[in-house]
């Protein structure tokens, strides 16, 4: 008789008397399927595969309903057929306590691969003689049902199962630790997955453990240990814990290096960034840009209390200054007033303004303030002479003036950038010019946005030099100019059409366009590269951490190492 399938003898068993259809055939074909099954769950179960084994020495007759359905639940079970399987080992409950607790143990899977963590539970609870693998999915299943509502009592469960069961997957054994604010176990099992595969998966645990205890020196060590070194992107959370750590131990470069990764982020962590920039600067006595960050933090309602905090702090300031700042031009004493100076200035008698601004350069009767005004109007002196070296060091020196006055901090970046743009220097110029736009907080900055344009077409960056002259337009003006340049776009614009094909309206087409700028720099291709990363820089924010990146990158690349310098000079704002 040919022998049959092992699913045509599953049916016919429970429809017929079973004893009568055994008999019908022999014990040595039975024993051959017998064989078969296991071959094909060996690799799975290796303990089924014992139990089985374990029933073919002892059977000198042919299989009895017990190994047959011990055979059927096996197969139905891999085969995730879990309706015949739960079947089948329901049968099984009526049999010897081996079997019993196997078939616990199979239908306590069943449910587990359902979801159905309370009954798997019952299940492995009521098995009589347990093993690493049924505490491991007793405690798993504990673990499933604490997560979803949080009950102490499968909490105590998971401890019971979990506690010494080298199975046990240690990070949700963490998460407990965890929630018990047990930090001596938490700090334990930490140090034990950071020295395993788990390291970067368990890393934001250690450092929020750490943090949360204040333990700042132990963030420092594990971003020393196991971030410094390696070529990865921060996660926000990560740059404002070691950020915030480096501050608590008063390293406020180390600080400033991390927050400011995340200061333009619309977040709380970019809130919180802003606001300790904020504090950073006002140690630092830099006042003007301390009001800058704390009215950033203040913008958001991330953390109202941050929020609060930092209008506080503005109001303040600002306060200070109305108290305290010299009105320009107006509070001088008539000794010192630069009306004279300035009339030269505007009537261009260039010469006799330099002649008396140097002569007062020196007067050491001079206010901070009065210095400062002094300097500024001897650098448009200079400037209108052509003596434009010597204008971009009083700039300079302007920019890194202890003072708080905005009005001359953002008139000495528009300084520079035209003296940037007269000498040729037009990435520069950019630069700057963006800036004074950007801080700009009386919008009053067309010409700028025209000589910024300008910039652009000088370096034949056509698409950009039409954005910016577009965003002028609206002035008549300005109305000749830009339809005279934007002409020269379209009758001149890039024959890159690939590039022109993935304008930036998604995250895909940027990261597309990022790798084709990263691919021209790599390759030397350097004039191309320079049209496309001005473009990514005014659809992706030329201060983006990003494209701070990219154009480091292309500097060092072209070895413009002025222009690196001067980025991280000015960057750090």
């Amino acid at each position: 008789m040919k022998i049959r399938s092992v699913l045509l003898i599953f049916l016919i068993i429970f429809q017929n008397n079973l004893s009568a259809q055994l008999l019908n055939d022999s014990y040595e074909e039975y024993q051959q399927k017998y064989k078969e099954v296991i071959s094909t769950i060996q690799k799975n179960l290796p303990e089924t595969k014992i139990i089985i084994e374990s029933f073919l020495k002892k059977y000198a007759s042919p299989l009895t309903a017990k190994e047959i359905l011990v055979i059927a639940g096996e197969n139905s079970f891999f085969r995730n057929d879990d309706n015949k399987s739960i079947f089948y080992w329901n049968e099984l409950y009526q049999y010897d306590k081996i079997i019993s607790n196997h078939a616990k143990y199979r239908l306590a899977q069943i449910h587990i691969r359902q979801k159905q963590y309370e009954k798997a539970l019952l299940e492995l609870e009521s098995i009589t003689q347990k093993s690493d693998s049924t505490d491991f999915h007793a405690g798993l299943c504990a673990y499933q049902l604490w997560k979803k509502n949080k009950e102490e009592i499968y909490f105590q469960k998971i401890i019971v199962f979990w506690k010494n069961n080298s199975s046990t997957p240690k990070k949700a054994l963490l998460e407990i630790y965890q929630h018990q604010k047990n930090d001596f176990e938490t700090e334990k099992l930490v140090i034990d997955l950071l020295n395993s595969k788990y390291s970067n998966e368990v890393l934001d645990i250690a450092l929020e453990n750490a943090f949360t205890q204040k333990k700042y020196e132990k963030v420092i060590f594990y971003f020393d240990k196991y971030l410094k070194n390696k070529n990865i992107e921060l996660s926000d959370l990560q740059n404002y814990t070691i950020g915030t750590s480096f501050y608590h131990q008063k390293d406020y470069q180390q600080s400033l290096l991390f927050f400011l990764k995340i200061v333009t982020k619309e977040n709380n962590f970019g809130q919180q960034a802003a606001y300790y920039l904020g504090k950073i600067k006002s140690i630092e006595a830099n006042f003007f840009e301390a009001n800058l960050y704390f009215w950033q933090a203040s913008r958001f309602d991330f953390d109202t209390i941050t929020q609060k905090n930092a209008e506080n702090i503005v109001k303040k300031i600002n306060q200070f200054y109305e108290k305290n700042t010299l009105k320009i031009d107006t509070n001088h004493q008539k000794n010192n007033s630069l009306e004279e100076e300035k009339k030269l200035l505007l009537e261009k008698d260039f010469s006799k303004a330099v002649e008396l601004l140097e002569k007062k350069i020196d007067d050491k009767s001079l206010k901070e303030e009065e210095k400062l005004a002094v300097k500024f109007w001897l650098a448009e002196g200079y400037f209108q002479q052509s003596q434009v070296t010597k204008a971009i060091t009083l700039y300079q020196e302007i920019l890194h003036w202890k003072s708080n006055n905005e009005k001359y901090l953002l008139a000495s970046h528009y300084g520079l950038a035209n003296a940037y743009l007269a000498t040729q220097k037009y990435e520069v110029a950019i630069m700057h010019f963006q800036f004074f736009i950007m801080m700009n907080k009386e919008e009053n900055y067309l010409d700028a946005i025209v000589r910024l344009a300008d910039s652009y077409l000088k370096i034949n960056d056509l698409q950009n030099a039409k954005l910016f002259y577009q965003k002028t337009n609206i002035e008549k003006q300005y109305a000749f100019v830009c339809i005279q340049n934007i002409e020269k776009y379209e009758r001149e614009k890039t024959k890159d059409i690939i590039w022109h094909q993935l304008p930036i309206n998604d995250e895909e087409n940027t990261e597309k366009k990022l790798s084709i700028v990263q691919q021209k720099i790599s390759q030397n291709e350097l004039k191309e590269a320079q049209k496309m990363v001005y473009e990514l820089s005014n659809k992706i924010g030329f201060f983006s951490e990003i494209m701070k990146g990219i154009w480091l990158q292309y500097w060092e690349k072209s070895k413009q190492l002025e222009l690196v310098e001067i980025a991280h000079q000015y960057w750090k704002i």
